[in-house]
């Protein structure tokens, strides 16, 4: 960041990162055991909808079943504020991403403006020629 704030000012600069969060985030990674026992937490996966089964026992209960949602946030921040924020179920694909930096891009200013510099991590959709272009152009 030290080499950022040598090029460019803090108005300047939009943050864009995604996370993702469901019902699982919160869950402890530790626990409480008595002494000489190993504290023990059962779960039951599956892949895509997550799902839950009510009950100390491991059984299918239709009815009992409470699906845990992954969502993934995608939001540009500045001093300003939030310049564009997109929710969506799962994760962001290249073309979600591209189309989130279309609406990003009409909110933010040419340089040297106030909300001219996107700063981006290193994650595999924002990466790609077409992403680049799209930024330069604007």
């Amino acid at each position: 960041m030290r080499v950022i704030g040598k090029y460019y000012e803090a108005r300047q600069l939009v943050f864009v990162d995604e996370l993702a969060t469901d019902r699982r985030t919160a869950r402890r990674g530790y626990g409480w055991a008595p002494t000489g026992t190993r504290a023990r937490r059962r779960d039951f996966f599956v892949r895509g909808k997550r799902q839950v089964v009510c009950g100390l026992y491991l059984w299918y209960c239709p009815k009992c079943t409470v699906h845990l949602f992954r969502y993934s946030i995608l939001p540009a921040m500045s001093l300003d504020g939030i310049l564009a924020l997109d929710v969506k179920e799962n994760a962001y694909a290249r073309e979600d991403f591209i189309d989130f930096l279309r609406v990003l891009l009409r909110n933010m200013n040419p340089f040297p403006e106030s909300n001219s510099v996107i700063i981006m991590d290193n994650a595999s959709i924002h990466k790609g020629p077409e992403i680049r272009e799209l930024i330069e152009d604007r």
